[in-house]
């Protein structure tokens, strides 16, 4: 969840304009059940990822994760879908998980009407993670403070949610150099190294955020309400362009919601 820094289009464009194609993907992804239209959303959250300048090796274990959720959720939905109360549809079943009726259980049909919900459900859900990262990746932590005081979100909310971000890529990174450090020393890693590892990283937090105190105190954070930047934010025709591309592809899920898609 760090800053990358680089001059694509995508980190010139106001935070504002990023939040609203989240959000309108997002609504897109949750009123629709047409596999072409979600399929096209995920298309264009990569699109723009890549021309983000985003380094796609950097971030395998978060697809791996997405990876992880399209199989458990295409699985479950498969067994589970036409079981759940109140389905009244049709039921084709492909074969039995279970090769008896067992109590509770039954037993357990993969059917296709749950493995189309189940593909639908999961490129839901990739369409909807995938936007919202693109924010903190291509937006300037400075810039995401001007974004919420522009919302009008009071001083102490806006300085959780940035020691929140900051915070976790640090941890992160502490908990990498300590792991190195164990490595280096021991060839096998036991359980009393592992509780070892959290002590080291509940001190290192500790000790950052009395730190981070102590910069608020001695520069009065909170004396004043009004607080000044030397930067602001502003929508350019880019951004003006880029949410009305944004809103467009709402209101047309909206039309294939209406049109029964």
């Amino acid at each position: 969840m760090e800053y990358v820094k680089s001059n694509s289009f995508v980190h010139r464009l106001d935070p504002r304009s990023k939040l609203l194609f989240s959000f309108c993907i997002l609504g897109a992804s949750v009123i629709t059940y047409s596999m072409p239209f979600l399929f096209l959303l995920i298309v264009i959250s990569l699109i723009i990822w890549k021309l983000s300048d985003i380094p796609i090796k950097n971030f395998k274990p978060f697809f791996l994760m997405i990876f992880v959720i399209v199989v458990i959720g295409i699985i479950t939905q498969a067994v589970f879908f036409t079981d759940k109360p109140g389905y009244s549809g049709t039921k084709t079943v492909i074969f039995n998980l279970m090769p008896c009726n067992i109590p509770f259980i039954g037993y357990l049909p993969v059917t296709v009407e749950g493995i189309n919900y189940g593909i639908i459900f999961s490129m839901r859900m990739v369409a909807i993670f995938i936007p919202p990262l693109i924010l903190p990746f291509t937006t300037h932590p400075s810039e995401i403070i001007m974004m919420l005081r522009k919302f009008r979100f009071p001083e102490w909310m806006i300085l959780l949610f940035t020691m929140a971000i900051r915070f976790l890529p640090l941890t992160i990174q502490n908990i990498s150099i300590t792991r190195n450090a164990q490595k280096i020393r021991k060839d096998k890693i036991n359980l009393r190294d592992l509780l070892l590892l959290l002590e080291s990283i509940i001190i290192t937090s500790l000790r950052t955020a009395k730190q981070m105190a102590l910069t608020l105190d001695v520069k009065s954070f909170g004396y004043s309400e009004k607080r000044t930047s030397m930067k602001n934010i502003s929508f350019k025709k880019l951004d003006f362009v880029f949410s009305l591309f944004s809103i467009s592809i709402f209101i047309f899920s909206i039309m294939l919601y209406w049109g029964g898609w």
